[in-house]
């Protein structure tokens, strides 16, 4: 009962959250040429051109690929461009020429600053990029930019290189890998030798893993779309001790007084606002969790809905999956002594005079207990996303250098994981509502005004991966 009332009173605190900018329906850009590809573009083009460039863009022989010298790490393939638009075009050489796989025509970008962008659709892990030059170009120099906003305009400039005369490859590796959903090719000068829209890109191939990830080893935040904390720059930090992959990870504090603007409640909670998990994915989620001393109750991970904040009268929680530290009592200042799973989905649950719950109710499925403390916790959540009963959850964990456990310690089968709100049951809510889509939110979160002492956690290894295979790969790496 206590569990219970602790997670209704974090819902309730909940729902004042505030969302990142909400995805648009396609990039705005001064003068653009707008290509709806779609996600469902054929994948052996992009494999072929894979191995015709290779992962950082060198050519690949065929004796190394049939006898298995060259292996692509955790699933790397040329990613689905879904739009492509670009400002100081010259007429007929559109933004859709510079991915349609034919090299014979070209975006042209006419002056100084022109741009070519590139929307994958939803944040991925982009390692390489491969561009093919017009056959006409007469050399320029070009910004490789990405951006992870929701409309693509907060850039990150990653690379600067200069192209030679005529049809040559550029190939840019990014090291360490991004997550972004926004690739941008940008000019910066061209030479004087004549005027026009010289500029010209005949194909531009993405190169990476479908999937959100970030080990911060940018050393920055960039991957991420945002904070959600009352005080950002003291919050959070990237640290370099402790750390579980790499050379980065991110830490996460909170105390008395750390109120996050949006709704008033004690939070650092770190935002990725493009990762758009929706029907039909089947998603295996990893992250390793670090606590250098006990924490109180604390929400930890989520993954959260765009709607449900102006369309409810009450509370109704619009996470469908989190992952929270809890103790023995609802209060904001008892000891968490437990990492659990809550699952709130399926259709909401009309009372008569008010939204009282959702159909598929999972309020604590241990994950571990008690909480591993000065060890890192791996965490592997495999997430089937659906509307009806054919969706699953399913928990891993280890501490330290343990074996990863034969059976997942949640094992949520034939459950609702996404979350609709029937219609024309209440005058807010006349027609049916869904969550089209998610973004997942991490760090931590009180779920009230009120805290008691100072928590922190630290997080590294958070990647969205396609196979548990490929989610343990990630986290066997501990260099």
């Amino acid at each position: 009962m206590f569990l219970r009332a602790f997670f209704r009173w974090l819902l309730r605190e909940r729902a004042g959250s505030v969302a990142p900018e909400a995805p648009v329906p396609a990039p705005a850009a001064a003068s653009a040429y707008d290509l709806a590809l779609g996600r469902a573009r054929s994948v052996a083009i992009g494999m072929a051109a894979v191995l015709a460039f290779g992962v950082a863009g060198s050519p690949i022989s065929a004796s190394a690929r049939n006898t298995g010298q060259v292996q692509r790490p955790l699933g790397v393939q040329q990613l689905v461009i879904a739009r492509a638009d670009a400002t100081g075009s010259l007429a007929g050489h559109f933004a859709s020429n510079a991915v349609d796989g034919d090299s014979r025509t070209t975006w042209a970008g006419c002056g100084q600053g022109s741009w070519l962008r590139l929307d994958l659709g939803r944040a991925e892990t982009i390692e390489a990029l491969n561009v093919l030059m017009g056959a006409d170009n007469p050399g320029y120099r070009l910004a490789v930019q990405t951006a992870n906003d929701a409309t693509g305009r907060a850039w990150t400039t990653i690379s600067k290189l200069t192209s030679k005369r005529g049809a040559t490859r550029l190939r840019v590796r990014l090291s360490p890998a991004r997550s972004a959903r926004f690739v941008r090719l940008r000019g910066l000068s061209r030479p004087a030798m004549g005027s026009g829209c010289r500029l010209r890109v005949a194909e531009v191939h993405v190169v990476g893993r479908p999937g959100f990830s970030t080990s911060f080893e940018t050393g920055s935040r960039s991957d991420l779309t945002g904070l959600e904390c009352g005080d950002p720059a003291r919050q959070f930090a990237i640290v370099r001790s402790p750390v579980r992959r790499g050379r980065f990870a991110a830490r996460f504090s909170e105390r008395p007084g750390d109120l996050w603007p949006g709704n008033r409640t004690v939070r650092c909670l770190a935002v990725n606002g493009q990762t758009d998990e929706r029907e039909g994915d089947d998603s295996y989620y990893t992250m390793s969790l670090y606590f250098p001393r006990p924490v109180t109750n604390n929400l930890l991970w989520e993954t959260h809905s765009y709607l449900y904040r102006d369309e409810l009268p009450n509370a109704l929680s619009s996470s469908p999956n989190a992952i929270l530290a809890v103790g023995r009592t609802p209060w904001y200042n008892a000891v968490a002594n437990r990492l659990v799973y809550r699952l709130e989905s399926g259709t909401a649950v009309w009372s008569g005079s008010g939204w009282s719950g959702w159909s598929d109710s999972v309020m604590g499925a241990t994950i571990a207990s008690p909480i591993p403390i000065k060890r890192w916790v791996d965490l592997i959540v495999h997430i089937r996303y659906s509307y009806n009963g054919t969706g699953l959850v399913q928990v891993w964990e280890r501490a330290g250098s343990q074996p990863w456990p034969r059976k997942p310690r949640v094992d949520l089968r034939n459950v609702p994981t996404l979350q609709t709100i029937p219609g024309g049951l209440s005058a807010s809510v006349p027609q049916a509502l869904r969550s089209l889509s998610l973004y997942d939110e991490f760090g931590l979160y009180k779920g009230s005004a009120l805290a008691s002492q100072r928590d922190v956690v630290v997080l590294d290894a958070y990647g969205i991966w396609t196979s548990l295979a490929y989610a343990r790969a990630y986290l066997a790496r501990r260099q």
